[in-house]
């Protein structure tokens, strides 16, 4: 039944922006629907005076981190049991713990939030970093995609829901792709600026290398000197040593399934959770990354410094890292608004309607299947984003150059108006 609804899809009239928008809202809208439910409750039974949990557990972390920043010596951040008191200060009924592993350079991001009230801060937080992504994401989309579909895509309401950062990461690395041409010093700052997150930023350098974006490669390493320097400049040289320290706490807790494997993404998690060794975990992680790394090498070579080869590196990132939780999928609205463009622009191939849908309900699958049948299929689901992706990206197709006239008629595989005015960008 799924396979021959999936073929009317498939051979249904060219796609246009009003069916993409159903699609999206219909897989979106039901977790949105039930968040607002959620909130609304929580609010008209809402102790302002921290009785009650609150929403955004993650955001607390963040919250607490720059309490102990603004009011006492910030290398405190990274001694748990003081960092977990700061958690108390503003939910005194709180009994769960929510870790800061963050280097230094996110905490100098965070620092003026509790200069704020808990709930003013959460709201401005997850309001401008979703604005950001959606300023980008917007841009590397085709202009019919709108942003009802980007709202819906499920991994913006868990990033809301837990109050993290995957918005702010998907911002800076959608600015660094679309900037890469035109301002590679910008790219080479925004690129810089990932590092806060270091897990996904293992390709960075192999993408610039392989494509010879030497002003991009020193905007960046600059960038990150001059963050690094920042930190010890505001919160003082003692926060780096903290840091190592707690460091080797988070690789237990990804090593020894404190955290949960169940809410993990990738390679290693799916097979921990299966009883698999950690020289076995890890090794098939690595191999992994050996094969996205040769992936990457080959569209970089083919198309260096494309969108196409940049929209590879990022969805490759979420392969090649063992530390990734849900809200992190939020980077995948990048490969699929990118491959929307390119659906419209050449037609749909086989796989991509499917791998395309997974991964866009992918953040919407119930974590008790991984908790309770130790089946993860996050990994699966992103490997088969990453084929489509890079099968684009290594032979790709062309469409006839528009002039000023064509502009307001169809085009190939998209039956909205306007759609050729996008065929005038370099790289989609």
């Amino acid at each position: 039944m799924f396979s021959r609804m999936l073929e009317s899809i498939r051979t249904a009239p060219p796609l246009d922006a009003k069916k993409i928008r159903f699609y999206a809202l219909m897989l979106g809208g039901l977790p949105w629907m039930l968040y607002c439910i959620e909130t609304a409750i929580q609010l008209m039974t809402l102790d302002f005076n921290g009785k009650q949990p609150p929403m955004g557990s993650d955001y607390l972390s963040f919250y607490a981190a720059s309490l102990i920043a603004l009011n006492g010596n910030p290398a405190d951040v990274y001694v748990m049991k003081l960092h977990a008191a700061a958690h108390k200060v503003v939910f005194p009924n709180e009994t769960d713990y929510f870790a800061f592993f963050y280097p230094p350079l996110f905490l100098l991001i965070v620092l003026p939030l509790a200069k704020m009230s808990y709930w003013v801060s959460m709201v401005v937080w997850n309001t401008t970093t979703l604005i950001a992504s959606l300023a980008v994401l917007r841009r590397i989309g085709p202009p019919q995609l709108g942003l009802l579909p980007i709202l819906a895509f499920p991994a913006v309401f868990m990033t809301v829901l837990h109050g993290q950062n995957a918005f702010l990461t998907t911002a800076l690395f959608g600015a660094a792709l679309l900037c890469m041409d035109r301002r590679p010093i910008l790219a080479g700052v925004c690129f810089g600026l990932l590092a806060f997150k270091p897990q996904f930023g293992v390709l960075v350098p192999i993408f610039l290398l392989v494509s010879w974006r030497w002003d991009t490669i020193v905007a960046a390493g600059v960038t990150v000197i001059a963050f690094g320097l920042a930190t010890i400049a505001v919160l003082g040289f003692d926060v780096w040593p903290g840091w190592v320290t707690i460091s080797e706490v988070a690789k237990k807790a990804l090593n020894y399934n404190h955290i949960g494997d169940y809410k993990m993404q990738s390679i290693f998690a799916m097979l921990r959770l299966v009883g698999a060794s950690l020289e076995v975990a890890y090794a098939a992680q690595g191999i992994a990354a050996a094969i996205v790394v040769a992936t990457l090498v080959a569209v970089t070579r083919k198309r260096p410094g494309s969108m196409a080869a940049g929209v590879v590196m990022v969805t490759g990132a979420l392969l090649t890292t063992p530390f990734m939780l849900r809200y992190d999928l939020m980077l995948l609205a990048i490969p699929l608004c990118w491959l929307v463009g390119e659906v419209a622009r050449t037609g749909l191939r086989r796989g991509e309607l499917e791998f395309g849908i997974l991964a866009f309900a992918l953040p919407l699958f119930p974590i008790e299947i991984a908790q309770y049948g130790h089946v993860l299929l996050a990994p699966f689901v992103i490997a088969g984003l990453f084929f489509v992706v890079a099968r684009r990206a290594l032979s790709p197709e062309t469409v006839p150059a528009v002039s000023a006239e064509t502009v307001g008629s169809s085009g190939p595989g998209w039956s909205g108006p306007g759609f050729p005015a996008a065929a005038h960008r370099q790289d989609s």
